[in-house]
């Protein structure tokens, strides 16, 4: 079919982490206004827009895939383990994708268009598909107080804190070397995690 064809695929789900693939499939075309009318019978649910609707969700609601549909900045993004942080104007939240995107990189403001994940510490947005805004400024980093740093307020947000770094270390992972080290600062002891591409 070539590509932009309104066609209607049958065949049998295959879970793949996050994505599901459908084996054995038979496809057909249909008429363009048959998708129109199938996407308008599915949408009966608003999507959350802003990273503070998807955070304010309860772990019960957040585990129903609700639509998300939230643009942001990335913040962080790692392509090994296909996951990153955006930060909107009312939060930064976790993000975790499927598939190869080289496009994706901090500074980068995107629209991520989802489903509600009520993930290990707070609701999260899974199985997106991307589409690129254009460069942004990353927001200001928010400095850490001891307060802050208990209370989980900052969790996903871009943040600084001042500190001395002690002794460095590789913490191997599969096809994933992670550069490790313990930073003391005014309020107590933080272990750093660092980026894929952090530098040597």
């Amino acid at each position: 079919f070539p590509i932009g064809s309104a066609i209607e695929v049958t065949g049998f789900p295959n879970a793949d982490g996050l994505r599901f693939d459908l084996d054995n499939v038979q496809a057909v075309l249909i008429p363009a206004d048959q998708v129109n009318q199938s996407d308008q019978n599915n949408s009966n649910l608003p999507s959350l827009t802003t990273v503070a609707a998807v955070r304010a969700l309860s772990p019960p609601n957040a585990a129903q895939a609700l639509p998300v549909r939230v643009t942001g900045v990335i913040t962080y993004n790692d392509p090994i383990w296909r996951q990153l942080y955006i930060q909107d104007r009312t939060g930064g939240i976790y993000i975790k994708y499927s598939g190869a995107h080289p496009e994706l990189h901090p500074g980068l403001r995107v629209t991520a268009i989802g489903m509600t994940d009520p993930g290990d510490f707070a609701p999260a947005i899974v199985a997106p598909k991307f589409r690129v805004e254009g460069s942004a400024p990353f927001p200001a980093p928010v400095p850490v107080t001891s307060e802050d740093a208990t209370s989980g307020m900052l969790d996903s947000k871009l943040v600084t804190v001042d500190g001395v770094v002690h002794p460095m270390k590789f913490a191997e992972q599969p096809n994933h070397s992670i550069l490790s080290f313990e930073l003391y600062a005014s309020f107590g002891q933080i272990r750093i995690f660092t980026a894929p591409g952090f530098p040597d």
